[in-house]
């Protein structure tokens, strides 16, 4: 079953169900702690990935101008997860959104926007063992898990978490952004850039052009000849 409908079969009708005592989650920082202690609590291996990975790496917290938590999860545990929904509900966390290959949830009354992404085999894929999103990973990241400092606890990252950033974000993933227009930078190639293309890696995070696509008219206005990026990585 494609992995839309499956999260779709066990979840939607979890969507925006409350409860109604919980642990309160005061901002974005104490909702990535507390999800960090409920994959704990229920023994279900996580990931810290895309922006949230690379302000866990990089800055040892969450970067100022980003609100959302990306997490990923094994496909082999979307029914373990959705078992554990009641603890979830317990630590703050409820189920706001469902998309293709994504859980969204919302802490509470912080709300933060927390995407739980799956992580899906990638075997009928030549060369290529992960699928997570748009990206597809030869080399094998999510079979186990390290452990980084995240403020004042250790959340749970891919192995090799810094090839993965270089492959996400290019190599100059560990250099910060400090002059004067680091923080409206990302508005502004965002504007700029929206009618042209569309971005599977937000600009805020990396100006590398694999995270990038051509947006159909400007292909078919240059004859075809733009080349569509990928994020297919063979390091």
């Amino acid at each position: 079953m494609r992995i839309d409908r499956r999260i779709q079969a066990r979840f939607s009708s979890h969507v925006g169900v409350r409860p109604d005592a919980y642990d309160n989650r005061v901002d974005a920082a104490d909702s990535l702690r507390g999800l960090d202690l409920f994959f704990r609590d229920v023994e279900i291996p996580y990931y810290l990935v895309f922006g949230t990975l690379l302000s866990c790496i990089r800055e040892q917290g969450l970067f100022s101008y980003d609100h959302d938590i990306d997490i990923a999860i094994h496909a082999r545990d979307l029914d373990r997860f959705l078992d554990a929904l009641p603890q979830c509900l317990a630590h703050g966390f409820y189920v706001n959104e469902l998309g293709y290959s994504v859980i969204k949830l919302r802490s509470m009354p912080a709300d933060a926007h927390i995407d739980i992404w799956v992580i899906e085999p990638a075997a009928w894929y030549w060369n290529a063992t992960w699928q997570l999103d748009h990206a597809l990973f030869k080399p094998d990241y999510f079979s186990g898990h390290q452990t980084r400092p995240c403020y004042d606890f250790h959340p749970q990252v891919p192995a090799q978490p810094e090839h993965v950033l270089q492959a996400w974000y290019g190599s100059q993933w560990g250099v910060k952004q400090t002059d004067a227009f680091a923080l409206y930078r990302p508005v502004l190639s965002r504007i700029l850039s929206y009618p042209f293309m569309t971005a599977i890696v937000p600009f805020r995070f990396s100006h590398d052009p694999r995270s990038c696509r051509w947006r159909p008219w400007v292909q078919r206005f240059n004859g075809g000849r733009m080349q569509v990026a990928t994020n297919l990585n063979d390091d």
